[in-house]
């Protein structure tokens, strides 16, 4: 299964950075992630602050969202970026999966950003 958001625009002028970007996904099963790609149509310069981003899962029944990456959350500081084997975390079947961005290079930022969740069934 594959989840996709898709945010049009320079980044630092579209007024995303915050929780809960985008499409929220109600998973229909038990799913481990197991690669994360981050592009950007028009990647920041180099000499920028990276792009950070953060996918939390809310489980069914519970108010409170948790980040799906045990340790640093995943950051783009070029055109693209992807990322494996972080977790062996289990995404239970009914929880809602959103997209945070919490950090936008206000100098350089990039554009038309996509984020890609691969995930497969447990």
């Amino acid at each position: 299964m594959l989840l996709n958001w898709y945010i049009a625009g320079v980044l630092s002028e579209t007024g995303v950075v915050g929780s809960n970007v985008g499409t929220e996904y109600t998973l229909d099963k038990n799913y481990r992630p197991s690669r994360l790609l981050l592009r950007f149509k028009t990647a920041p310069a180099a000499d920028g602050e990276p792009l950070t981003v953060d996918i939390n899962e809310k489980k069914f029944g519970y108010t409170e969202r948790e980040s799906i990456f045990p340790n640093e959350k995943p950051s783009i500081a070029s055109e693209e970026a992807e990322f494996k084997g972080w977790s062996d975390k289990v995404l239970q079947k009914s929880s809602v999966i959103s997209l945070d961005i919490d950090q936008v290079s206000p100098t350089t930022p990039g554009k038309d950003l996509t984020v890609q969740l691969d995930l497969e069934e447990v």
